[in-house]
């Protein structure tokens, strides 16, 4: 699925947005190699303690996650979107997006809609994008997308869940540029 634009519902302003230079996430720290990390572990090609950088921010309580990850058993990039559900409206490293103007259902009075471009993502698959990967492809393995063709060369980085129709987000792990922001409407 080709996805050229997605919308975010926000209460902050426009000017406070760019100011901030764009979405980021919950967790300053999380740059591109935690996000490399973190998708190399629900590839089934990492365990945390491969990966320094998320196993700091575990540590230092900054990162909440699986306990299956955090006792380095098997998981899955389906594990990866249980993850991202079970975490909302908690500290997690991702800014979410939607495929549909509603935003999931939180456009509404008082928001502001922002129409994000991100036709530069393109769906990879997980064997792909993640050397080494031996991923099911199933209903609960979330699409993953890239502006790149593999996950080292990425430096944008969501998924997509193949369930719930339009009201699905576009979960991105990377920030979203202020410039990618093409339309802003008060709702």
């Amino acid at each position: 699925m080709c996805i050229k634009e997605v919308y975010r519902a926000d209460d902050r302003a426009p000017d406070e947005i760019e100011k901030q230079g764009g979405f980021t996430t919950r967790i300053p720290e999380f740059d591109i190699n935690c996000v490399r990390q973190i998708i190399s572990i629900y590839a089934g090609v990492k365990v945390i303690s491969d990966c320094q950088d998320v196993a700091d921010l575990v540590k230092d309580k900054k990162l909440n996650l699986q306990a299956r990850v955090v006792d380095e058993e098997s998981v899955t990039p389906g594990d990866l979107m249980r993850w991202i559900v079970s975490e909302k409206d908690r500290e997690r490293p991702t800014v979410s997006t939607s495929i549909s103007t509603d935003c999931g259902g939180f456009a509404s009075k008082g928001m502001y809609r922002y129409t994000i471009g991100c036709s530069e993502l393109k769906p990879v698959s997980w064997s792909a994008a993640v050397p080494g990967a031996s991923v099911v492809d199933n209903v609960s393995c979330p699409l993953l997308y890239l502006d790149a063709d593999t996950l080292g060369e990425a430096s944008v980085v969501a998924v997509l869940s193949k369930q719930g129709g339009d009201s699905r987000e576009l979960t991105f792990f990377t920030p979203i540029a202020a410039d990618a922001i093409t339309k802003v409407e008060s709702l």
